[in-house]
């Protein structure tokens, strides 16, 4: 069977490589670099950012270990050039993967449909992939406010910031969301004065309540400004500044600043041309798809951020996995998004898993845990959500928190019971123990605390 996967991030590697397993002779077709968004203007970038300031973050905590000196400086050339190393790297790893999977690899842009066969421009050359079915993943775009001209210079989306050879003196970002926190995290240890406009009520809208304020408090303490229910009017850029202006609660307010970034979320990266030849049914919030990543015509499939469901990589991977079983008659269950874990690495780092409202709920601190007493770290807990005395969702707010939601997705997965989980045996000391601590206080049986 021929299949042609159009995108090469995440979920299109995946699913290309998964074909291919199967048994598929398999062309990936990707316009620019391999790892999409994630690893050239997401997930990689960041995380290389951030591991490059967590020592400035943590500096002051380090003091009270007994680690004395001046706060190390930053170089940013040789922190972008880390970054750099960490894209380029996943880069070949993505390519060796094809190569060793005798995947097609085209770098070119699929520009029309017809007739079972993809068009694909290549330089001046135009190549014809014929295919039996096809996968599209083509990614997820910036969005930003209608009226405001995001110059790439002054007024950014995040993929400038990445890369900016010059760090700002102050920056507003315009979002609160993940995008917003991660960048306000980075660019807060660089020095620059970070001011966050956020719509909703809160940091992080999406994530449990008292998780985001602990992290807005945080935040706060180490000098980012933060304004929540401030809805954005008007950005402008002037000669040397851009001046930035919001009404709260009926005030209108504004302030001058160096750099605006855009971090309001992304959207779909719909191509019609791709779409219509086929009478694909979606809008401009993605392709409509079932739990098998099926569109609305039997050839045709729909993964990651396209189908607009659940922006994030590891689900774009597990689509990717769903759509080669279902188009390969394999067995597979259907995508749960509810099950689908969200991480925000920030400092302290905040994720979660399931329903963050629940008719029950248990926390247990990171203060009562041996191992952050020893790390001197007191900051973070778990709290976990019950219906009807099962497990249906928790929150990591913490050091680690990236590093155990999965302990969680897997307990919900499995529809595990309280009794279950609390005869599990997690290694002391570790972070990992504020879960089965949470269990044990929810069984009333909590013994530190």
């Amino acid at each position: 069977m021929k299949i042609a996967v159009i995108g090469g991030g995440p979920g299109g590697y995946v699913a290309a490589i998964r074909c291919s397993q199967y048994g598929g002779e398999v062309t990936l077709i990707e316009e620019s670099f391999l790892g999409g968004t994630c690893v050239n203007v997401g997930c990689i970038p960041t995380k290389a950012l951030l591991k490059g300031v967590e020592p400035l973050a943590q500096w002051s905590h380090y003091g009270k270990l007994g680690i004395e000196g001046p706060k190390p400086a930053i170089n940013i050339d040789k922190l972008m050039k880390h970054s750099s190393r960490a894209i380029q790297m996943s880069r070949q790893g993505i390519e060796y993967l094809l190569k060793k999977n005798k995947i097609q690899w085209i770098q070119g842009r699929a520009f029309e449909i017809k007739d079972h066969t993809v068009l694909v421009q290549k330089g001046d050359d135009q190549i014809n992939v014929p295919f039996d079915k096809i996968i599209l993943a083509t990614g997820s775009v910036s969005s930003s406010i209608p009226g405001i001209d995001i110059d790439h210079e002054r007024i950014i989306f995040s993929d400038q910031a990445l890369n900016l050879s010059e760090i700002p003196n102050n920056m507003v970002i315009i979002g609160g969301g993940v995008i917003g926190s991660e960048m306000a995290t980075i660019y807060n240890q660089l020095g620059t004065k970070i001011t966050i406009l956020e719509g909703q009520s809160q940091l992080l809208p999406c994530e449990d309540t008292d998780a985001a304020h602990a992290l807005q408090k945080s935040m706060h303490s180490s000098g980012i400004e933060i304004h929540c229910n401030s809805m954005v009017e008007s950005v402008i850029r002037k000669e040397k500044t851009v001046q930035v202006t919001w009404k709260h609660e009926n005030q209108t307010q504004s302030i001058e600043t160096d750099t605006v970034l855009m971090a309001i979320g992304r959207r779909p990266n719909i191509l019609p041309a791709l779409l219509d030849p086929f009478g694909i049914e979606y809008s401009n919030k993605g392709v409509l798809t079932s739990p098998y990543l099926e569109t609305n015509h039997p050839d045709v499939y729909c993964i990651g951020d396209l189908n607009g469901k659940w922006m994030l990589a590891h689900t774009a991977s597990r689509e990717g996995m769903i759509a080669a079983a279902k188009i390969f008659d394999k067995e597979t269950p259907p995508i749960q998004y509810g099950l689908q874990p969200s991480v925000v690495f920030t400092f302290p780092e905040l994720t979660g898993v399931g329903k963050r409202m629940a008719e029950q709920t248990y926390t247990f601190p990171y203060s009562a845990n041996g191992k952050a007493r020893a790390s001197g770290i007191r900051d973070g807990f778990v709290k976990i959500f019950l219906d009807d005395h099962k497990l249906v969702g928790c929150t990591f707010y913490g050091e680690h928190a990236s590093d155990m939601i999965s302990i969680a997705t897997m307990a919900i997965q499995n529809k595990l019971s309280l009794s279950e989980l609390g005869f599990i045996t997690f290694p002391h000391p570790t972070f990992s123990e504020v879960f089965s601590e949470s269990i044990e206080l929810a069984e009333n049986l909590a013994i530190h605390m």
